[in-house]
């Protein structure tokens, strides 16, 4: 008579166990989603309009979708990246990628699409890895419209200090959770540039 209420507490135990577990990875990663997004919001605090930086970035993997930029329609934008992408995804940040080549030929029409972090690396299609390196980071207030202008700072600046950029520009919003107007958004370009001895 024993065993049968024995088992049965195991299975209940083992169940409930999993079910905490399950909770505390959830909310752990909440916690490290409003940290990250109140980092960025100091950082919105701290940079000006055209601002260019130099600094470190670990890899990343991210999760792409295509996306054709030729209507600069941001709520467009915005609405296909939330169709293509579930909104926990969504919550890690998201953003826009152009290659370097485009952006020297003034072509920002042809961007590589929209992405999203993704925590591990998994077998599927549309995955790109942000590698590690140093990054030229460069900031717009405002609309989209200044993103020409910025890239234009970035290239130069690049040229007069003899920095060799490569592979993807990589823009994501920092603030679009907490700003009432379109004027107060900041956008974050980064583009990594190549070691010296490269």
């Amino acid at each position: 008579m024993d065993q049968p209420d024995t088992c049965r507490f195991y299975r209940i135990a083992d169940g409930k166990l999993e079910e905490i577990d399950q909770e505390i990875r959830r909310l752990k990663k909440t916690k490290d989603i409003l940290k990250r997004q109140k980092q960025q919001l100091d950082l919105c605090r701290s940079i000006t309009h055209q601002e260019l930086r130099i600094g470190k970035c670990p890899d990343a993997w991210l999760a792409t979708i295509p996306y054709a930029f030729a209507d600069d329609d941001a709520v467009k934008a915005l609405r296909h990246l939330r169709n293509s992408f579930d909104a926990a995804q969504c919550r890690m940040g998201f953003g826009s990628y152009i290659t370097v080549e485009n952006i020297r030929e003034g072509n920002f029409e042809e961007y590589g699409g929209l992405f999203v972090p993704v925590e591990k690396k998994k077998q599927k299609p549309g995955l790109l890895l942000r590698p590690e390196g140093t990054y030229l980071y460069g900031y717009s207030i405002g609309d989209w419209s200044a993103l020409p202008s910025l890239y234009k700072k970035m290239l130069a600046y690049a040229s007069e200090n003899h920095l060799i950029l490569t592979g993807n520009a990589y823009e994501t919003g920092l603030n679009e959770i907490a700003i009432s107007s379109i004027e107060e958004y900041v956008t974050q370009v980064m583009i990594r540039i190549l070691p010296a001895d490269s």
